[in-house]
């Protein structure tokens, strides 16, 4: 019996969408998904802009370039693959936040939190763990929350890590 890629998407959603039962994980979790709306991401490189040295003006630039190369992206690739989200396609599946459109691949904020962990793990190496963390919990909040499948989580971590890694090396190169 050939089991797909769809096959472990929506088995590994059906198992996360299950947490949307306790009230206090759903809490939770819609919290960590807000933290990647991207305010917290603008309040990092204001305080950035603060320290003054050279890896602080380098960053900001880097955060700059990358979300400028990112948001286009994702955009593009959500119409251009338009994946419904898994709420849309799996009877019985629940979602807790309304998504910002309508597709789901890739997923915008991983992308955003990769991006954000890519950055602060070159330049601030020493907060390395905590953002990688923080980026992952981000990617799982949209799983439980029931708006993405786990390939669109691991498809938008990778498209903010090469958008940080390509921002890194044009700013850093200059």
């Amino acid at each position: 019996m050939l089991v797909t890629l769809q096959d472990y998407d929506e088995n590994i959603y059906r198992w996360f969408n299950r947490f949307q039962s306790s009230l206090v994980l759903t809490r939770l979790f819609k919290a960590i998904s807000h933290s990647g709306d991207g305010y917290l991401y603008l309040a990092i490189a204001v305080l950035a802009m603060f320290i003054d040295n050279a890896n602080s003006k380098l960053f900001v630039a880097s955060c700059a370039l990358a979300y400028l190369i990112e948001v286009p992206s994702f955009i593009l690739l959500k119409h251009f693959f338009k994946r419904n989200r898994p709420y849309v396609q799996l009877k019985g599946s629940y979602y807790a936040i309304e998504p910002a459109d309508k597709f789901s691949l890739p997923s915008g904020h991983s992308a955003a939190a990769f991006l954000m962990f890519n950055l602060i793990a070159f330049y601030y190496p020493s907060f390395c763990f905590i953002a990688f963390i923080w980026a992952v919990l981000i990617g799982l909040s949209r799983v439980i929350l029931g708006v993405h499948y786990l390939s669109d989580i691991i498809a938008g971590a990778l498209l903010g890590s090469l958008c940080a890694i390509s921002a890194i090396l044009i700013i850093n190169s200059m």
